[in-house]
């Protein structure tokens, strides 16, 4: 990465052209597709033909980001106030997006089971929220907080968290939707999150205890 990094820069820029607004011009291919011509435009189709990261594009992308905003981050002084403004807004910004697109879809801002947004990596309110949360954590000074063991063991598992989530999600899922349906609202999903954090973070920290296996993750 440090030998090259505009490589890196252009595949990001290719991973984000074609996979960050795809739902949301989706949705404008729908209606105006339907007015003008009485059939939906679609453009999924046409950009997973003519990308080769057709599949997890979005993660690779959050993958460089994250290392140019890492490297960026490294040489800012912590607590500045306008970054801590600026990634605020950011992270509103996207979650105000995200919410507009849920009305747009549901017709209604209340969560109910069922009632999910596809894509939910590939959409621009999940980028700039997690890149104005990305900014926002590193101005904090980890090293004068009092959470700063437990800050500096979550970072060092993070990527373990990242490959052993999803095992974790799929095994609790299934949990929360049939044998409890109701338990399908938003303190729920958020509950169950926390969990699914817990857990994984807790696996990744033990396999970090197992020196055959540590670098893994």
């Amino acid at each position: 990465m440090k030998q090259n990094p505009k490589i890196l820069l252009y595949v990001a820029v290719i991973c984000a052209v074609f996979s960050f607004g795809k739902a949301e011009l989706n949705h404008l291919g729908t209606y105006f597709g339907n007015l003008l011509f009485g059939a939906p435009i679609s453009i999924s189709t046409l950009s997973d033909k003519i990308t080769v990261f057709a599949t997890y594009r979005e993660y690779l992308f959050y993958f460089i980001i994250g290392y140019f905003l890492a490297q960026w981050a490294a040489r800012q002084t912590k607590g500045q106030f306008s970054i801590i403004f600026l990634s605020v807004l950011a992270v509103c910004a996207g979650l105000s997006l995200m919410l507009l697109e849920y009305w747009m879809n549901f017709g209604t801002l209340a969560y109910s089971s069922g009632n999910d947004l596809s894509d939910e990596y590939r959409r621009l309110g999940t980028m700039i929220e997690a890149m104005g949360l990305f900014v926002l954590f590193s101005q904090i000074d980890f090293e004068h907080c009092p959470l700063n063991r437990f800050a500096v063991s979550l970072s060092k598992n993070t990527l373990g968290i990242y490959y052993l989530h999803m095992i974790f999600l799929s095994l609790l899922c299934p949990l929360f939707q049939y044998k409890h349906p109701e338990l399908g609202g938003v303190a729920a999903n958020y509950g169950k999150a926390v969990v699914v954090l817990a857990l994984a973070f807790a696996a990744s920290w033990l396999l970090h205890k197992i020196p055959l296996l540590k670098k893994l993750v």
